[in-house]
């Protein structure tokens, strides 16, 4: 037996909602699991926050993360 995936539109997948705090995103209208950060990720992104500390002030930046 083969498994056809449900193609979503863009639409349902601002709709969807399946009652966990998983997220998703929508690839060729397939709904994919996105996978939580990476330890070298977050590193980067804590590298990245500090580079920009320099230049310009925290209070302008908007940080924003997945976890």
């Amino acid at each position: 037996m083969t498994y056809t995936p449900v193609k979503l539109t863009f639409e349902q997948y601002l709709e969807y909602d399946d009652g966990t705090d998983n997220r998703y995103e929508v690839f060729d209208g397939e709904l994919r699991p996105v996978p939580s950060e990476s330890e070298l990720n977050s590193w980067i992104a804590k590298y990245l926050e500090r580079k920009i500390e320099t230049v310009v002030p925290m209070r302008q930046v908007r940080l924003q993360k997945l976890d």
